[in-house]
């Protein structure tokens, strides 16, 4: 690894971080300013609107990760430009491809940090996310479905199963093979 690649490593981590958590400040912000009068509304208290927000964290993350991704890139390019840096790599014939290896790598792990964000922690904090907005926020007890409608299954071969109800102790009502 190339003295220039660690260089440009080091800053587009900084930035992207910078600009990833300050693009979900402001989103939040002014979300916060928009529910406010949801949040009036119910009584809400600090600490039930702070873990509401808590367990939205992921899914802001996962909307607003590509725009702090590139803001790092376009602020990366745009510091380089001024401080000359890029004129001289390509006065010195480095080519576009090879200037820009350190943000294609760092994409790379960036998505696999994504995927495992939309994968393992988003799923989880949403479903903290509705049980916190309707039994903290909205002050409301759930109602647990018991029974689910129209169900299909397939099996292992071409069999397909159809149920028109099927509640939480296995009872099935007009079942079709």
């Amino acid at each position: 690894m190339r003295v220039y690649d660690r260089y440009v490593i080091k800053w587009f981590i900084f930035y992207s971080l910078l600009s990833v958590v300050a693009v979900i400040f402001l989103y939040d912000i002014i979300n916060l300013f928009e529910h406010l009068s949801y949040f009036i509304h119910y009584k809400s208290s600090f600490v039930s609107i702070l873990l509401y927000y808590f367990y939205d964290l992921p899914a802001t993350f996962l909307l607003l990760y590509p725009v702090g991704f590139v803001l790092a890139v376009f602020f990366i390019t745009t510091i380089m430009v001024k401080e000359n840096t890029f004129s001289a790599l390509v006065a010195g014939g480095i080519n576009y491809i090879r200037i820009y290896m350190p943000f294609i790598f760092f994409t790379v792990i960036s998505l696999i940090i994504v995927y495992f964000v939309e994968d393992k922690v988003a799923p989880r904090a949403y479903t903290s996310f509705i049980k916190t907005k309707y039994e903290k926020v909205e002050r409301k007890t759930r109602v647990v479905n018991t029974r689910n409608y129209n169900i299909y299954f397939a099996g292992n071969d071409t069999t397909v199963y159809y149920f028109q109800w099927l509640d939480a102790n296995g009872k099935a009502e007009n079942v079709i093979i």
